[in-house]
């Protein structure tokens, strides 16, 4: 009972840790309103004016704090126009005063398929996908240390050994205060890996869905 609830704690700090520094770098990454050196087709720029606008926050897909997502009418050199929505707070509300201009890409097969942003400098651009990049390893790492301590929380040392190893032969399971070191070797630490892997994918998913369904 004791390693049940020692579990339970380990797995609820590195939820809340993990999941709140996972939203504080992804709101770092969209603080960055330009265009991203990466992006690919035919360079544009134009002036776009700002249409009806939904704020969103303190927390959702963009991290914490509220952001602006606003419908935008861009001209762009040709004549034309594009109508599309910039998230983030690229633009907001108070740039309805006047004409922003943006620059960005479009795609050289479909011209209405385009992305804009602010100008911004590349070298600040480049920081963004190392960002998302680091975000979605921490988030990969919280979510397979947080659903192994809860896994073991929920069905106890005994199950959760049986669930990684097939079958728990006499004397086989350690104690409790060595349960996470001793792991098996060469293929059997393979497959045991392959089922922990599998069964807190499978966890986290119903974690999601509760929680989806909850929100």
């Amino acid at each position: 009972m004791r390693l049940r609830v020692q579990c339970f704690a380990f797995a609820a700090v590195v939820y809340a840790v993990g999941l709140a520094i996972c939203a504080a770098l992804l709101g770092v990454q969209n603080l960055y309103a330009g265009e991203s050196p990466l992006a690919s087709g035919a360079e544009v720029t134009g002036t776009a004016r700002i249409g009806e606008c939904a704020r969103s926050g303190p927390i959702s897909e963009y991290g914490f704090g509220y952001w602006w997502d606003c419908e935008v009418t861009v001209s762009l050199p040709g004549p034309r126009q594009v109508v599309t929505v910039l998230g983030h707070s690229i633009v907001t509300p108070e740039d309805r005063g006047g004409p922003v201009r943006l620059e960005g890409h479009c795609s050289r097969t479909d011209p209405d398929d385009c992305t804009f942003g602010r100008g911004g400098h590349p070298l600040v651009g480049m920081l963004v996908p190392v960002l998302g990049m680091v975000s979605m390893l921490l988030l990969g790492s919280t979510l397979f240390l947080g659903g192994a301590f809860l896994m073991v929380a929920l069905l106890g040392a005994d199950l959760a050994w049986r669930l990684i190893r097939r079958r728990l032969r006499p004397n086989e399971r350690p104690p409790d205060d060595q349960w996470f070191t001793a792991v098996p070797e060469g293929r059997g630490f393979r497959i045991s890996m392959g089922r922990l892997l599998l069964a807190v994918v499978l966890l986290n998913f119903v974690l999601y869905t509760l929680a989806a369904e909850l929100l």
